[in-house]
């Protein structure tokens, strides 16, 4: 179940994972969980039901002093997390922390693209809301299970635990297992310099699907 498909080079993954590591995200502690995210970065969340019919989100410019940008996502997706996180790092990599949305992004029902830059975003917004340390750990202990823990649980257990589609978790557990096995990540690379860190608990950030 874990290691089918491959889309991203290890050096690919490995900068993505890099540039979220080094980024306004990790320096200022800015959680994926954190139902606050969109106010401390000023971006204005709406849920709406007028959206382009092959869209399921957007980060738009706005005219309002208070606000660097608006985020809109289709009403339907009030209880996920995939695509309102996928247009803040839009916001944080494309546009940059601090300044205005001057131009449209926009996200496609359920991410399908074949955009290599809409894919690039979507990976790091798997690595945003599961941190490579945190499934490192998970799957370590999966690894030295004993009896071994049965996999579709584990799966599950990661579903909870982000709110995530089986879907995302599956893939992002492949992403890790090959950066580990590539021998270029390593959990010291990562131990200590976030408070992503830290046990999650029950949020009111809403799950996603990738």
């Amino acid at each position: 179940m874990f290691l089918r498909g491959k889309r991203f080079t290890v050096e690919e993954m490995l900068e993505m994972e890099n540039a979220l590591k080094n980024s306004v995200l990790y320096s200022l502690e800015l959680r994926a969980d954190d139902c606050r995210l969109s106010d401390k970065l000023k971006l204005k969340v709406e849920y709406v039901t007028d959206m382009e019919e092959d869209d399921e989100a957007e980060l738009l410019p706005t005219a309002d002093d208070k606000y660097y940008g608006i985020i809109r996502l289709r009403k339907e997706l009030e209880k996920y997390k995939f695509a309102y996180i996928h247009e803040i790092i839009h916001y944080i990599f494309d546009v940059g922390y601090g300044n205005k949305v001057t131009e449209c992004f926009s996200r496609r029902k359920k991410g399908r693209t074949d955009s290599h830059e809409e894919q690039r975003i979507n990976y790091m917004t798997a690595a945003y809301i599961m941190p490579p340390e945190q499934i490192m750990e998970a799957l370590y202990k999966y690894d030295h299970s004993s009896p071994k823990m049965d996999e579709i649980m584990f799966v599950r257990t990661l579903q909870a635990r982000y709110g995530q589609s089986e879907e995302t978790v599956i893939r992002r557990i492949r992403e890790v297992r090959r950066l580990i096995r590539s021998g270029r990540l390593k959990k010291d690379d990562y131990t200590g310099t976030h408070s992503f860190s830290a046990v999650m608990g029950t949020t009111n950030t809403p799950s996603g699907r990738r």
